[in-house]
């Protein structure tokens, strides 16, 4: 039987995911939900090649704002360690509208190069259409929870608290991973 292991760029329904699996007792290989931001050359150095990987991914202005809102609730420790955790540099958080702070084209990047395990790459909006290819991947028939209308509004609240210089910046500072994103 297959070990499996979630990894994500953060904020992109890991933990619902990774909740289903073990609710389905799917064998899981890998890191907690809260330390589930491994790369490729990660993934073969603690668990080998004999392991079935998903990345999910998402709207990578989603995630800056998600990773801004959980620091202002759980604090600075929380995106210390989530900076640490996508091997980031903290000391430009401050900097994240400006910059790819979290180096979140840098491990998008990384997971779509060719891997020496079975990979399933899958956007944070697929997940709920494609639960038949993630179904087929583990082998197992599996159930998501319906799909959360309340996250959508939350993400969507979340841009319209921003000031316009601020959105463009995000805009300017995430367009090369929003182009690769809208490709894939």
């Amino acid at each position: 039987m297959s070990e499996f292991i979630i990894t994500t760029l953060g904020r992109c329904g890991s933990s619902m995911l990774y909740s289903v699996f073990k609710a389905n007792k799917i064998n899981m290989a890998g890191p907690k939900r809260e330390t589930n931001h491994l790369y490729p050359d990660d993934i073969v150095k603690q668990f080998g090649t004999a392991v079935k990987v998903i990345f999910l991914y998402g709207d990578p202005i989603d995630v800056v704002l998600s990773v801004k809102q959980r620091g202002e609730e759980k604090g600075i420790d929380w995106v210390k360690l989530h900076f640490e955790h996508l091997k980031a540099d903290f000391s430009d958080y401050d900097k994240i509208y400006e910059k790819d702070s979290l180096c979140l084209e840098r491990m998008f990047d990384e997971f779509n190069k060719p891997q020496e395990f079975d990979l399933l790459i899958i956007g944070y909006e697929d997940i709920w259409n494609k639960i038949d290819i993630i179904s087929d991947f583990c082998r197992k028939k599996i159930k998501l929870p319906e799909f959360s209308k309340d996250k959508t509004f939350l993400r969507l609240q979340r841009r319209s608290n921003l000031a316009e210089s601020e959105s463009q910046m995000l805009q300017k500072t995430y367009a090369s991973l929003i182009k690769k994103i809208s490709k894939s």
